[in-house]
């Protein structure tokens, strides 16, 4: 089976005009990703008590969907879970810094945004089973 001169010419206008459909979304979504990762990351907006999906599209001003579709895309994790996550790894950073020797272990849990040593408690038992799965 032979593909004509017609269709020949065709295949690559076809592809052209998929990417060209594709190609703003995928600029959209690196550059949003890249406000994501200043908020985030750079500005540790995990370590705000009040820290939530919600809050944080709103922020953006995106929708929640956007939200997780970035998180899970990038980070391949739920935000929710990202801003436990990073919470904890905040934690484990404060709580080796010889610095912090004389703080109490409740006081490491809240600088590093938990509501408190049940909601830390709660995610690092997530975590351990998670890990053990």
């Amino acid at each position: 089976m032979q593909i004509s001169d017609q269709n020949r010419n065709s295949v690559p206008t076809f592809l052209n005009l998929f990417k060209s459909l594709f190609s703003p979304l995928h600029h959209k979504s690196k550059g949003m990703k890249n406000i994501f990762d200043h908020h985030f990351f750079e500005q540790k907006y995990f370590l705000q008590p009040s820290a939530s999906e919600n809050d944080f599209a709103n922020r953006l001003n995106i929708s929640l969907e956007n939200l997780n579709q970035i998180s899970k895309t990038f980070y391949f994790r739920p935000f929710s879970y990202l801003i436990e996550e990073h919470r904890y790894q905040h934690f484990m950073k404060e709580f080796e810094n010889p610095i912090n020797a004389d703080l109490p272990f409740e006081s490491i849990i809240k600088l590093s945004g938990f509501e408190n040593n049940d909601s830390f408690i709660q995610f690092v038992h997530e975590k351990r089973n998670k890990t053990i799965k």
